[in-house]
């Protein structure tokens, strides 16, 4: 594939498959554990279809150069379960895999990963960023940056906006609770003030209790600001469309801006729901997400995953896809058997000198992507219906500090 693997990692897959070309055709195990159903299905359905397409890239590239491996992938479904998770790793496992990308949030790896650590699996997750699991020599790799910069990347936007007060609300796990945290300490830095935190359960199905003290909150914020000065900040996942509907009956809360996370960028309920939908129009809710490089290759690939599932994927397909990649080529480098100590140190050396849909992968010393840019998304009315529509970027540059840019 054109553009698709560089240098170094190019040189491997070529020789490595040269050198078994004439042995029998054999198939390379790799497992994915992705949320295609549950509290992200959206995203999970948008990984599996850009990890079908890789599959098939892969294999198709392997052919081309003669070689005779081919890659299986095994998916199952977590549901965004961190038991379930756990349950289906152990699938895995006892299925004699030792490579898997995902899980996809940090809950689930946070519950994966000492299995994973202990019997020597590797976990490669698309889109798990809590800070507290940026963890140097462990299993687990992460293809986006921690959420230390998607709080500063938030915190900049509500800022460039003369947002000066923000009133937090969010999911009470370990990914709300590490976001919340480093976007406070973010906005707190920039000369912000922050109101009492809000939280609630993650199997909450109603948000009554903790929406009056919002509202309670915001009205008190906009005697003192002003409405345009005054912002709610929200952490949430496939349960904001409940939210917004009971969001809509408190009449501060429709005043104030609103602010979402990566969890709530792209999610298609939103924009198909004309109720939830219009709400989220009505605050100018805009949420951040890592999107890396624009590359040639992403717009090839973003436009073949959209062909299979009807809409356009977020930022984490592209991950997972570069994701595949990056292990099939890792485990041609040292064989499937080899040490588990040479193999994290393949990934290491294979993400590093590896250019994919996204960009440059390469990894700090915790095994997490090292930065990158972002996207901020944002709900229009656009020939009658409702879209997401791409309504900013935060530039990363490492000789300077990031920038925001509203494009439209």
């Amino acid at each position: 594939m054109k553009g698709k693997i560089l240098g170094w990692t190019m040189l491997v897959l070529f020789a490595l498959c040269g050198f078994l070309a004439a042995a029998n055709a054999e198939e390379i195990k790799i497992g994915a554990l992705l949320s295609i159903t549950g509290s992200i299905s959206s995203s999970g359905q948008e990984s599996d279809a850009a990890l079908k397409i890789a599959v098939k890239d892969i294999n198709d590239y392997l052919t081309s150069i003669k070689c005779k491996k081919r890659i299986k992938l095994v998916v199952l479904d977590t549901k965004a379960d961190p038991d379930v998770a756990l349950s289906k790793l152990q699938e895995l496992a006892k299925d004699g895999i030792k490579f898997v990308i995902g899980p996809m949030t940090s809950g689930e790896v946070e519950k994966c990963k000492s299995y994973a650590d202990k019997n020597g699996i590797i976990l490669v997750s698309q889109s798990s960023t809590a800070p507290t699991l940026a963890i140097p020599n462990d299993n687990v790799f992460r293809l986006v940056p921690d959420d230390e910069q998607q709080a500063e990347v938030i915190a900049k936007l509500m800022w460039k906006d003369e947002i000066k007060f923000i009133v937090p609300i969010w999911r009470n796990d370990l990914w709300g609770n590490n976001l919340a945290t480093a976007t406070e300490k973010q906005f707190k830095k920039l000369g912000g003030q922050i109101g009492t935190d809000v939280k609630y359960d993650t199997k909450s199905t109603t948000f009554s209790a903790q929406l009056k003290n919002l509202n309670s909150q915001v009205e008190s914020a906009i005697k003192r600001y002003g409405a345009d000065a005054v912002g709610v900040y929200l952490i949430s996942l496939n349960e904001v469309t409940t939210m917004f509907k009971e969001a809509k009956k408190y009449s501060a809360l429709s005043k104030v801006k609103w602010y979402g996370s990566d969890g709530t960028a792209l999610v298609d309920v939103i924009v198909q729901d004309s109720e939830v939908a219009e709400f989220a129009k009505q605050v100018r809710f805009v949420s951040p997400l890592y999107c890396g490089d624009i590359t040639e290759e992403r717009f090839r690939v973003g436009k073949r995953v959209e062909a299979k599932i009807g809409r356009k994927p977020d930022s984490y397909a592209y991950t997972a896809y570069d994701a595949l990649w990056i292990i099939t080529t890792s485990i041609m480098f040292v064989g499937e058997t080899g040490d588990l100590k040479t193999f994290k140190k393949a990934i290491e050396k294979t993400a590093n000198t590896y250019y994919g849909v996204t960009g440059w992968t390469a990894l700090n010393e915790a095994g997490d992507r090292d930065n990158g840019n972002y996207s901020f998304w944002a709900v229009k009315k656009m020939d009658g219906s409702y879209k997401w529509d791409n309504i900013a970027k935060f530039i990363y540059d490492p000789a300077l500090e990031g920038i925001v840019i509203y494009l439209k």
